[in-house]
């Protein structure tokens, strides 16, 4: 059986918190305690501005996805914040709605935290 957590980073762009640094150690921490869980950290609103590939967040990023977290951006996000896929980190995947993934992930039994 497969294990799936899912961290759920949103939030309004003037707010500092949560941010992608905490979404990183929130997430190795966990690996720490959950080594066979796959963790996903989908990033919703304002805050996929930190999957830029220019960004201030672009070394956090890419030290996650080459230690096998997956990081998940959602277009309707991306579209909101005029960002294209071709401005994002390579290897963050696009959801077409948090929303959906999130809910449909759940339905398929991962664990869900709200960051």
């Amino acid at each position: 059986m497969s294990h799936h957590l899912l961290l759920h980073l949103a939030g309004p762009e003037e707010s500092s918190f949560p941010d992608l640094a905490t979404a990183a150690r929130i997430a190795r921490n966990a690996r720490a305690e959950l080594p066979v869980y796959t963790i996903e950290i989908v990033v919703q609103g304002p805050k996929v501005k930190s999957l830029l590939n220019d960004g201030d967040s672009a070394p956090i990023v890419t030290s996650l996805l080459e230690a096998g977290f997956i990081i998940s951006a959602c277009a309707n996000s991306l579209r909101s914040t005029g960002i294209e896929r071709k401005q994002l980190i390579e290897g963050v995947l696009i959801v077409s709605a948090a929303v959906a993934h999130l809910a449909k992930k759940q339905i398929e039994g991962a664990a869900y935290i709200r960051l």
